[in-house]
């Protein structure tokens, strides 16, 4: 009897197969599709503005959106919804109203939330093309100023919804550097003409610097930095001279202290004024201004509590009363740039190498981090027999032995360690001095550099099948080897772009993701041809192997797999959010892990499977 259907009983356990094959873990996605998930850290971000009104402190982020947190930074939430460009660059709030400027590849401009940040709107309408935000100001009336990086200046008004163009003259190799309202007045600091100010909403300016002079050279104004407006009214000024105060609406102005350049800064409810300076944050005593700690932090802020708080490229800190101490405050803040990765095969343990917030490993798939070397930016990590080998930009070579870091730099003349690879019994160092070679088995390794004369600083390494040396150099020369470093012979082929990453498949082939897409040699490096077809975006800059020996290419544009035939590329982004993709690694149990630019740590859902 046929089923009402009208399909076939067998067609019917058929379908059912086909779907219970699609959805079982472990099986893989359609077309060679990833779906991703974030894990949770590592935490951290670069932190580029703060903004606080009565319940909340925000937090703008280098590539992560806007934070928010409601019990003064000890635990954060994203703040994104309409907010599709990351990249906030500034933030203002008053009242329940916030603008970010943000810069994007398809937008450069301003967004706005009238709700504390619990939804965006793109102020695009008459936003020249172009233009990026480089100062705001943001009145009590809601109406938004902003200057452009070409000194433009822009008015936003409920009433207009639209940006209108503002008048004010500046010497040709003037530019504004620093925005504040007050009252129904607006403040622009420049980088040679001092301050300007308008009372009328921009139609009129007038140039109130009075009194703003280098102290030691009074013929010179100095370039602003920054504003505060203090509870009293009294209006302070961060510039490269000196923090200058104004009691009379900028009629004029009086330095404070002695000469240093100020930027961010604040001003307590007992009139103590805090300073970012060039060598730490300064307070005043005896009228001179005294370093009392050096966070890494470039601008200061006071929570809703009136305490002192921070923001850097290693994310959000807090001080203690007087400011001598600070602590991260970060929980929730997912905004690292993970430069590299790697998973540790007999433990499953991720480690994490970022522009600036160190190394940190994670024994839970990305549940939790522990950082294990903090404040250093973490150039690459490579794997070999169970050990980890990290690469800093500062400290050199360090090995991790499952216990502790151990700095193997002896022989080394310099400490910026670019690239990793090894053969049988020998580990290679690329550097910006060349490659190094160090001896596998030795328990202390001692370097030596290998590759005198035609080529220093090394972009990418690689062993191929044939354990020869392949060393990219930053010109884009190509460099092999067949004794191990001893001796290297430059190949034909050049690279015009960027090579970020080397990799030999299982079959022997090598590829190289660069700046300009991906290529493949067969022949040991002798001769290359790209491979672009389905890559959306051709920044490659990671390149790793699933379980089932597909190449993975991470991109600016996400992450791509290679197809069976060897020449075009799927995508294979669901759930990945961030589409920068800076790094890639694979775990022995079929996970894949993808670091972001600004999003941390990605995981996919389910383990990939030899022959999924």
């Amino acid at each position: 009897m046929r089923p009402k259907s009208g399909l076939t009983q067998p067609f019917v356990f058929l379908l059912i197969g086909l779907l219970l094959a699609i959805s079982l873990p472990g099986q893989g996605y359609p077309q060679g599709e990833i779906a991703w998930q974030q894990t949770n850290g590592p935490y951290g971000a670069g932190i580029n503005a703060l903004a606080v009104n009565t319940n909340y402190v925000f937090a703008a982020t280098e590539g992560a959106g806007v934070y928010r947190s409601v019990d003064n930074g000890d635990t954060w939430t994203a703040s994104n919804d309409g907010l599709d460009i990351r990249l906030v660059r500034s933030l203002v709030a008053n009242g329940s109203t916030l603008v970010a400027g943000v810069a994007g590849d398809d937008f450069s401009g301003a967004f706005r939330s009238t709700d504390n940040g619990e939804s965006w709107t793109r102020l695009s309408t008459n936003w020249p093309a172009g233009e990026s935000v480089q100062a705001l100001a943001l009145t009590a009336a809601g109406d938004t100023f902003a200057a452009t990086g070409t000194g433009r200046l822009f008015h936003w008004s409920e009433m207009d919804a639209a940006w209108k163009s503002i008048t004010l003259t500046l010497d040709e190799d003037n530019s504004i550097t620093a925005m504040t309202a007050h009252d129904s007045n607006i403040f622009v600091g420049t980088y040679n003409e001092g301050i300007f100010r308008s009372s009328d909403g921009g139609a009129t300016w007038k140039n109130v610097s009075t009194g703003l002079r280098d102290p030691r050279n009074r013929r010179r104004i100095p370039r602003l930095n920054a504003f505060v407006v203090a509870k009293s009214g009294a209006i302070y000024a961060g510039t490269d001279s000196g923090i200058f105060r104004s009691t009379n609406n900028g009629a004029s102005w009086a330095a404070i202290g002695s000469a240093f350049s100020a930027g961010s800064l604040v001003v307590t409810s007992s009139n103590r004024i805090y300073a970012v300076s060039s060598v730490g944050v300064v307070t005043l005593n005896r009228n001179q201004w005294i370093v009392i700690a050096t966070p890494p932090i470039e601008i200061l802020a006071l929570d809703t509590a009136g305490g002192l708080i921070g923001g850097g490229r290693q994310g959000v800190f807090r001080a203690n009363k007087d400011g001598t101490t600070w602590t991260p405050i970060n929980r929730g803040i997912i905004g690292t740039r993970v430069q590299a990765l790697a998973v540790q095969p007999s433990t499953g343990d991720v480690f994490a190498g970022t522009m600036a917030e160190g190394l940190l490993r994670s024994p839970d798939k990305g549940n939790t981090w522990e950082i294990l070397l903090p404040d250093q930016p973490i150039r690459t990590l490579y794997v070999n027999a169970n050990r980890i080998y990290i690469g800093t930009q500062h400290l050199g070579a360090l090995r991790f032995d499952g216990r502790s870091l151990i700095p193997i730099n002896d022989g080394m003349e310099r400490l910026f360690i670019t690239a990793f690879s090894a053969t049988s019994t020998f580990l290679f160092a690329g550097t910006d001095q060349g490659v190094y070679r160090s001896s596998l088995s030795a328990s202390t390794p001692k370097w030596t550099l290998m590759s005198k004369g035609p080529f220093q600083r090394i972009e990418s390494l690689a062993v191929t099948a044939s354990s020869h040396v392949l060393a990219v150099a930053s010109g884009g020369q190509i460099f092999r080897s067949t004794d191990n470093g001893n001796n290297w012979t430059q190949l034909g082929t050049r690279f015009t772009h960027t090579v970020f990453a080397l990799l030999v498949d299982q079959s022997g082939r090598i590829f190289a993701g660069t700046g300009n897409g991906v290529f493949r040699s067969t022949d040991n490096g002798e001769t290359w041809a790209a491979i672009n077809e389905g890559l959306a975006n051709t920044v490659v800059r990671a390149l790793a192997l699933d379980p089932s020996g597909h190449v993975l290419a991470g991109t600016d544009g996400g992450v791509f797999r290679l197809n069976d035939d060897g020449a075009t590329w799927m995508s294979a982004n669901s759930g990945l959010t961030n589409p920068s993709v800076w790094s890639l690694a694979v775990s022995p149990s079929g996970d894949i892990f993808a670091g972001t630019y600004g999003s941390g740590v990605f995981r996919s859902v389910e383990p990939t499977m030899p022959g999924s």
